[in-house]
């Protein structure tokens, strides 16, 4: 599901008090727990072609690059949560995933630039099997690997965490916000783990810290090793975990931030798990905990900046040219250091990066033109169209008058697409129909839905036939600050001023206030539907999935138990959620989709308005060409964080090349999708050098 609380002016801090945190855990939980409905398609190539290489296996940069010994970053926002990483979704921008914090699985960064699909590759997990009925996934971790002061990764350090995530959220059905939890918070026949035997308390949290998970004590491993939980270790680099049903996008869900593997040997040194919400769990905004990644956290400045260097310890700074080529996320990377500065000012921002202050820029639309002008000095990055960020006008179908169907169809049909795409969106937004988005193949818009035409005589016919008498004012809310979803809000405002005679009344509010009266849940929102706007738009780097997995897109709009801002729900839903989730074929899965699909274009709960190139999209992160070749972003499109993950950064000179991931100022051509093979039952890697798997 998608994690709303990921704006852009959404860095409010959520308050600490125990009587919020259960409703912010609740909707935590249902985000994470329903993100982990479904994986997307795997492939299991063992190398990919054309993504980023090191020039060799050393850290150091080739002598003819032209790569500083410290990176400086410009960032437009702090974390919200600092350093505190224990709950997924919590902190944006999340500087540490995939840098610091590693995923189990990752995602080949190739097919996702090339339109190609969530193709899954080994991560800390080098490999893995799949039973026959499809219910059981082992794991086979890395040896070798520490984190970085030196406490060793193996499955114990897995298995502690994902039931220490459990422990801090409650003892909700929810297994280390990693996809291993459940939709079952909200739907328990959808549960992907059976939680009922669980019993991790704080008894248990005492035996781990007397016993330690270097060398865990008989009685810890007698824990950790019962197979009547749904997950368990059987050595110490093999963990097991159990499913309800056939589930065959699993392995999507270990490659997000939801599944950062942190030091958990740390936190049991350091007085255990922190249950959401106290001041302990507080505690960790300003505590750096230990990750198994090629950089890790130096120094910091609340509100001001975080310094990273280089892992001395990192298991992967002899992996080869080509192994790094096949993952560039698993690159030791080629600067030393790199500095992360919060510049909230847009041109201090663009200021530093013409300077050389700054190598990398968030730059938006204040200062963006001064980039586009100038290509010959400056590149940005892009995203495909597969990108699973995209934006969507949502409308009220529980408040009156956007209750009646024909008041929808009669917005639809009124706004002028052409227009929002080339004024507002400098025609860098990929049109799409939702929810489902293009990176999911053939499970991508089975009815082959376009968008609504713009058609104003249809569009009065419709308004004719609500047969509405003084029709009353509609209103907009949206998040304050956010410049592409103002200047959208008052184009569509003044097209169905002029188009229908409807006055829109647009109110901004700061983030915290926005989404408020979003997270009361669909019942409570149904029954007081005056609660929420007629009409609002979310997306851009508002969203941001825990994993990505197909099942998201469909709780979060068209189920009473997501999140669901225009409280419209298909009546053939748990239908569609109980096959993605019971292992039914695709046939079956897409025949369910198109019913709600074209329940959904018939009843206009969402206008899909596209999937934005531009990361922020009225701008994005800026780079010299002098100085920079290609980067990489966040590999599973959560909306973590929309900054350059540092190790894959390639720079000018360095002889490496790059299949162009941070796109030159062009927008590429949309790649049609290339069907990826289907899961074969296991995955292994080729040994690396100096590594034993």
């Amino acid at each position: 599901m998608r994690r709303f609380s990921r704006g852009r002016t959404s860095r409010e801090a959520v308050s600490r008090s125990v009587a919020v945190v259960a409703v912010v855990v609740i909707l935590i939980v249902a985000v994470v727990a329903v993100a982990l409905g479904t994986g997307a398609l795997a492939s299991k190539s063992s190398s990919s072609s054309g993504a980023s290489s090191s020039t060799g296996t050393s850290t150091s940069t080739s002598s003819a690059s032209t790569a500083p010994s410290t990176l400086t970053v410009d960032e437009a926002f702090y974390p919200s949560y600092g350093l505190n990483v224990l709950v997924p979704g919590l902190t944006f921008p999340d500087y540490m995933f995939v840098t610091d914090y590693q995923t189990l699985t990752t995602f080949n960064a190739t097919a996702e630039y090339g339109n190609q699909g969530y193709q899954v590759l080994p991560g800390l997990a080098s490999s893995w099997n799949v039973s026959n009925n499809g219910k059981t996934y082992t794991l086979n971790l890395r040896h070798g690997v520490t984190f970085s002061n030196g406490d060793p990764f193996n499955s114990y350090q897995v298995w502690t965490e994902f039931y220490g995530m459990y422990h801090m959220l409650f003892n909700y059905s929810l297994f280390g916000a990693a996809g291993l939890g459940t939709i079952g918070l909200i739907n328990s026949s959808l549960a992907l783990v059976n939680t009922t035997s669980v019993n991790f308390g704080q008894a248990q949290v005492s035996l781990l810290q007397a016993s330690g998970l270097a060398n865990p004590s008989q009685a810890a491993l007698d824990l950790m090793s019962n197979q009547n939980l749904p997950i368990y270790v059987t050595g110490p680099y093999q963990i097991v975990i159990n499913l309800r049903e056939p589930y065959p996008f699993f392995l999507n869900m270990l490659a997000g931030d939801a599944t950062e593997q942190y030091d958990m040997q740390f936190l049991l040194s350091n007085g255990g798990f922190p249950i959401y919400g106290t001041p302990q769990f507080g505690a960790y905004e300003t505590t750096i905990i230990p990750g198994t990644g090629p950089y890790m956290i130096s120094n910091f400045s609340a509100n001001a900046y975080i310094n990273f260097v280089q892992n001395p310890t990192y298991w992967g700074k002899n992996l080869t040219a080509a192994e790094i080529k096949s993952n560039p996320y698993l690159n030791p990377g080629n600067v030393k250091s790199v500095d992360v500065n919060y510049k909230p000012d847009d041109l201090s921002r663009y200021t530093d990066l013409s300077d050389g202050v700054a190598q990398i820029s968030m730059v938006e639309s204040q200062d963006w033109p001064l980039i586009v002008n100038n290509p010959s000095a400056y590149a940005y990055s892009t995203l495909p169209a597969s990108a699973n960020i995209f934006f969507v006008l949502s409308l009220n179908t529980a408040r009156y008058p956007t209750n009646v169907t024909d008041v929808r169809l009669a917005i639809a049909h009124a706004i002028n697409y052409t227009l929002l795409y080339s004024q507002i969106f400098n025609n860098k937004l990929s049109p799409f129909f939702g929810p489902e988005t293009p990176g999911y193949g053939p499970l991508y818009d089975v009815g082959n839905y376009s968008q609504y035409s713009y058609n104003v005589t249809l569009a009065q016919n419709y308004l004719k036939a609500a047969n509405i008498a003084n029709f009353p004012t509609l209103y907009w809310s949206l998040p304050s600050g956010f410049t592409a979803v103002t200047s959208v809000a008052q184009e569509i405002q003044s097209e169905l001023s002029a188009n229908l005679g409807i006055n829109v009344d647009i109110e901004q509010y700061t983030y915290s206030q926005y989404i408020a009266p979003y997270n009361n849940g669909f019942a409570v929102n149904t029954a007081n539907s005056t609660n929420l706007a007629h009409m609002t738009i979310m997306g851009g780097q508002d969203y941001g999935q825990l994993t990505e997995t197909p099942i998201d897109d469909w709780v979060t709009f068209a189920s009473s138990d997501g999140f669901n801002p225009s409280l419209w729900a298909s009546p053939n839903i748990n239908e569609l959620l109980s096959a993605m989730t019971n292992g039914s074929s695709t046939a079956v899965v897409r025949s369910i989709e198109g019913t709600i699909e074209s329940q959904m274009y018939n009843q206009v709960p969402y206008i899909w308005l596209g999937i934005p190139q531009l990361m922020l999209v009225d701008g994005s992160l800026a780079y010299k060409t002098s100085v920079i070749k290609s980067f990489y972003i966040d590999p599973s499109w959560t909306g973590a964080n929309m900054g350059p993950v540092f190790n894959t950064i390639v720079f000018a000179g360095s002889g490496a090349h790059a299949a162009s991931p941070a796109s030159l100022h062009q927008a590429s051509e949309a790649i049609p999708y290339v069907a990826v093979p289907n899961q074969m039952r296991s995955y292994s890697t080729q040994p690396h050098q100096a590594l034993v798997h």
